[in-house]
């Protein structure tokens, strides 16, 4: 771990993604950031014939993927205002290698749906090979383009390749496909993924053009700088608070409907308008890490 963290250091990275949630790695400020909406479609669920999925695939046409697909996929991957940044090569080389798939002995199928002969949405699924018997459920790994499209090509997944159950993990800013699957099933989950922050100076640096179209004027007062002791002083607006790593992480990256244990601790030290004022700037928005970027 020690040599991990410095070659991110060496390398200018702001921040390491670990899949796992280890003692190791919470001894070393990793720590798990938000939670995600986990909605479940079943064979069962998309047979009422009132279901506005349902009804929506009329509307479109659903094929498997081709090879001649990579530069439709690109285009509808570019629409997305919260991804890891994938090139043409990316996507492909990414499906073909099922780091997500292969990790849960499954195997990725990708799904496009088309609205007069164009591409309106494609979903990358993780699903049950045929006549295997594995314990791992059917999941989505990623998707991109109308939400519409998209939540109806996922219900017709279900029944064209005779899933038991398909998981669609959907982060907190993915509001409009969360609405279109509000019918099914669905918990709030914490994610298994944990985050350490590298340099707190550098991350705020990178995220700086995202944080003035949030609030220019506030953003030009807001200094974190890291302590002796390992915690950070954060000022803001006239207002000063020290936070722990785990408390800045969730102030970063956790969305305000979040119980998380965390993210409490760090509300309850605050006034109501140190709070507000928070808000203006964060959350940061951050791509689910169980997709194909997925290590």
């Amino acid at each position: 771990m020690d040599k991990i963290i410095e070659h991110g250091n060496l390398a200018e990275a702001s921040l390491l993604l670990v899949s796992g949630s280890l003692s190791i790695y919470a001894k070393r400020d990793c720590f798990r950031y938000g939670t995600f909406k986990q909605v479940t479609i079943t064979g069962e669920s998309t047979e009422d014939a009132l279901h506005p999925n349902r009804q929506a695939n009329d509307c479109f046409n659903f094929r498997e993927l081709a090879m001649t697909d990579w530069f439709r996929l690109k285009r509808l991957a570019d629409q997305r205002e919260i991804a890891f940044d994938q090139s043409i090569w990316d996507i492909a080389s990414l499906i073909h290698n099922h780091a997500l798939a292969s990790n849960r002995k499954l195997e990725n199928k990708v799904l496009i749906a088309e609205k007069e002969g164009q591409a309106a949405a494609y979903a990358i699924m993780a699903i049950k090979k045929p006549f295997t018997n594995v314990k791992a459920s059917s999941q989505l790994v990623e998707w991109a383009g109308d939400p519409i499209a998209a939540a109806a090509m996922l219900v017709h997944a279900v029944k064209r390749y005779e899933l038991d159950e398909l998981l669609v993990n959907i982060p907190w800013y993915e509001k409009l496909l969360a609405e279109q699957l509000s019918h099914y099933p669905n918990k709030d989950l914490e994610d298994g993924f944990t985050i350490r922050i590298m340099d707190i100076e550098r991350l705020i640096e990178q995220l700086m053009p995202y944080l003035r179209e949030k609030n220019e004027q506030l953003i030009e007062s807001l200094c974190i700088q890291r302590r002796g002791d390992g915690n950070f002083n954060l000022r803001i607006a006239d207002l000063e608070a020290v936070f722990t790593s785990r408390e800045l992480l969730s102030l970063i990256f956790d969305h305000t409907d979040d119980s998380s244990q965390s993210s409490n601790e760090m509300q309850m030290g605050l006034t109501n308008h140190f709070k507000q004022v928070l808000q203006d700037l964060f959350p940061i928005p951050f791509p689910h890490a169980a997709g194909l970027n997925y290590v």
